[in-house]
């Protein structure tokens, strides 16, 4: 091979093969599928990336698939992925990638085909486009459509605006509303979607209705404040907190399956109360659950203020396939660069993949929008494109699929100069199914 020219597929199926030699074959050849097609080997769990400092997750440092040694000659998947995936030609990209990654997904809607009492776990995390009730009530009116239908809200936001779902919130007064892309810090904590409420005042409430679930998980920091909950009425617990700064959880179970109302307030308070969040499902039913940890405003560098927390919170509502949408802030914006705003993926994707490794992540590149541009976001739509293929991820283009902003924009599909309207979300909803969730 000359030096400096890039190995085509020949090459490196030679290479692999070469390099594999004399290892020996373990099993009789590919199994074929009832159209005679080979099917894939078991995948791996993919193994979490750890530090992702830089914009490619680790590859290959998972265990070896099983019957891996059947197929001495092959190239390792995510390889594969990358030679025969469509290339980028002439300013064109394709509309999204193939699918296999998301197992996981599938295999949860199968169980709750089958009649199994399973939870399919759907979550969306990005800017606005994953937090204002355009796209995410489309989906979640979706998911009611389906043959799998709705379980449960999952993850609830700690702040009052922009509400999905159907239920309620309201506070006092005296809670201190922290927004990432509208602080340059946290100080007492974030939630996974880079929001939190707290208070050092005595006596300050704040209530959930309208909740569908049988189990409700409270998220929160501990920074000495003292605050109690109730359910639907019921008899007051109170919670003690140390000051540790530590995250913490409380889980409330047992509940009937019906819709709840969960009170707290904080009684003899002397210290500080954060919350991060609050998780409510229903774990004795089937169905789809969505999780809306979105931010509006949020660029990929600024999900550097809280990705940290995305992991350890997220760990408590089911996840088994996550959309990202980002781009819309960033290709206006100068301190998030196509690099940075990489970086920023990467680091989120290695917090989803702690969560679990076989989670599902589809990278979305948002429609035409009518920013002013720093950097075009089409350069942010070819290296996501690129990011998805060398990271095993899915890749979906909504920015070659939904037309000018204009011709959108008149259709009703855009609300503004920057993000959908209902019946635009209801277009992203169904190219999302199209492309990948297949309900």
């Amino acid at each position: 091979m000359a030096k400096g020219n890039p190995p085509n597929a020949d090459q490196l199926i030679a290479e692999d093969a070469a390099d594999r030699a004399g290892a020996g074959r373990a099993g009789a050849g590919d199994a074929t599928g009832l159209t005679g097609a080979p099917t894939r080997a078991p995948a791996a769990p993919r193994a979490p990336a750890a530090g992702a400092a830089g914009r490619a997750l680790p590859a290959g440092s998972g265990p070896a698939p099983a019957g891996a040694e059947a197929h001495a000659g092959a190239v390792p998947e995510p390889a594969r992925r990358r030679i025969f995936a469509p290339a980028i030609a002439a300013g064109r990209v394709p509309l999204a990638t193939d699918g296999r990654t998301l197992y996981r997904w599938r295999g949860q809607l199968g169980l709750i085909a089958s009649g199994q009492v399973a939870q399919a776990g759907f979550g969306m995390t990005g800017d606005s486009w994953t937090e204002a009730p355009a796209i995410p009530s489309a989906y979640w009116r979706m998911f009611a459509n389906s043959v799998y239908g709705q379980n449960s809200l999952g993850f609830i936001k700690s702040t009052a605006d922009l509400l999905v779902g159907g239920y309620t919130r309201s506070s006092s007064d005296g809670w201190n509303t922290v927004h990432a892309s509208r602080t340059p810090s946290f100080p007492y904590g974030a939630g996974p979607d880079g929001n939190n409420v707290w208070t050092d005042r005595d006596g300050e409430t704040l209530t959930y209705g309208k909740l569908p679930c049988t189990e409700f998980r409270f998220l929160y920091f501990e920074h000495g404040g003292t605050w109690r909950y109730r359910i639907d009425g019921g008899a007051w617990t109170e919670v003690v907190c140390p000051d540790t700064g530590n995250f913490n959880t409380i889980l409330v179970s047992g509940l009937s399956d019906t819709a709840h109302t969960i009170d707290m307030d904080t009684a003899g308070n002397t210290g500080v109360v954060s919350m991060s969040g609050f998780i409510a499902t229903r774990r004795s039913a089937p169905g789809i659950v969505l999780n809306k940890f979105g931010n509006g405003g949020i660029t990929g560098n600024g999900m550097e203020k809280y990705y940290a927390q995305i992991g350890p919170q997220m760990q408590y509502t089911p996840l088994d396939l996550v959309q990202i949408i980002l781009g819309t802030n960033d290709y206006r914006n100068p301190y998030s660069p196509v690099p940075v705003f990489l970086d920023a993926v990467a680091k989120l994707c290695a917090q989803l993949r702690s969560v679990n490794p076989d989670i599902g992540i589809v990278l979305t590149t948002p429609a035409k929008t009518n920013g002013i541009a720093v950097t075009p976001l089409s350069e942010y739509r070819d290296a996501a494109y690129q990011f998805a293929l060398e990271n095993d991820i899915e890749y979906l283009n909504l920015y070659d699929q939904m037309g000018e902003w204009a011709q959108a924009y008149e259709q009703g599909l855009m609300r503004n100069d920057l993000h959908l309207g209902r019946a635009g979300g209801f277009v992203a909803g169904s190219i999302l199914n199209r492309s990948f969730l297949g309900i």
